[in-house]
């Protein structure tokens, strides 16, 4: 929770426009004296005061909001980002479970606690039904030209 403003926005407003209105040196002590304001509290107020109304350079307080606003938002899209990366490494496939481990392809173990292991493919000599298979594609390929 926020802490209480120490001083009102109407005397920071009414602080301001006296030092503008005096527009003499020393008029910020003077008036940070009458109204018992620390003269450095009514400097900083004036200066902002003056960025916000494009008469001095610098970030105006509608800017200041518009970053603050936005920081705690990419804050809070990196916490989300970082908990859906968490999540989704929990919730990935175990490699057991991809595709290259098809069932046919796993062989179960002796053991219950070893992890499946793949059976190794054998070359096979081209058979007859290779042959026939090779046959009937060609006139496929003729059609195809």
């Amino acid at each position: 929770m926020a802490a209480p403003r120490k001083y009102p926005e109407e005397l920071k407003a009414r602080a301001v426009r006296m030092v503008r209105d005096i527009d003499e040196r020393g008029a910020i002590k003077r008036v940070a004296d009458q109204l018992d304001i620390n003269p450095e509290t009514l400097r900083n107020w004036t200066r902002q005061a003056e960025i916000d109304d494009g008469e001095r350079a610098g970030i105006s307080s509608a800017e200041h909001e518009e970053n603050k606003r936005l920081r705690a938002e990419n804050a809070e899209l990196r916490r989300a980002k970082e908990i859906l990366r968490k999540a989704s490494a929990y919730f990935a496939p175990t490699p057991t479970s991809s595709p290259a481990c098809s069932p046919r392809l796993r062989r179960r173990s002796p053991t219950a606690s070893s992890p499946p292991t793949l059976r190794r493919r054998t070359t096979r000599p081209p058979s007859s039904t290779t042959a026939t298979t090779t046959r009937r594609a060609m006139p496929r390929e003729r059609e195809r030209m």
